[in-house]
């Protein structure tokens, strides 16, 4: 969402609506099952012919709610690939497209168990995906000239859903439900002044 646009991201393509203006007869209460006047998407942008959609994926994204700033309109399409234990990452870039939707960057990562994907971060240019499961903590840096996976730690018994990272400072954080405490690792040094 912008300040101009709402963007909805639907299984065959990506809609984007006017935000209306507010209603003058607004009430406290939703008295009626639909709303007063219905508005039709300004466009629909179809995937590009090339790119097929895969069963039973995900949709993960950036959200701007943690900066405040706005960040381009990139989405990925995340699906399980059961016969080689991975998921396979197509990556849309909304905001350069004119007609269809263009595939932008795509790549695998292995998945083992139980995997946990963390709320996507940017840094400079790049989207920042953290994911861990019992097995370690891992992140890609993707952007359109880099692809990039990384092993941050191995720690046993990692819980799985109390896991951030933040790539601006290099501070992970993660709780083990074996030592019931959490661990700090910084992977920058101090800015000295």
């Amino acid at each position: 969402m912008t300040e101009r646009f709402i963007t909805l991201i639907h299984y065959g393509n990506l809609a984007i609506w006017d935000i209306p203006n507010l209603s003058q007869d607004a009430k406290s209460e939703a008295l009626n099952p639909e709303p007063q006047a219905a508005t039709l998407p300004r466009s629909l942008l179809p995937y590009s012919p090339s790119y097929s959609i895969p069963e039973g994926y995900s949709c993960h994204g950036l959200c701007d709610w943690y900066t405040g700033s706005l960040q381009p309109l990139w989405f990925d399409n995340i699906s399980e690939l059961p016969e080689r234990s991975s998921y396979q990452v197509s990556r849309f870039d909304a905001g350069e497209a004119e007609d269809s939707l263009r595939l932008n960057l795509s790549f695998e990562f292995p998945h083992n168990g139980e995997t946990f994907i963390a709320p996507y971060r940017v840094c400079g240019q790049h989207v920042v995906i953290l994911w861990c499961n019992p097995y370690g903590i891992y992140c890609h840096t993707g952007s359109s000239n880099v692809n990039k996976i990384t092993t941050l730690c191995r720690p046993e018994d990692v819980h799985t859903t109390q896991t951030s990272f933040c790539p601006i400072s290099g501070r992970l954080v993660y709780f083990t439900s074996r030592t019931q405490v959490i661990q700090v690792v910084d992977f920058l040094p101090p800015v000295r002044t």
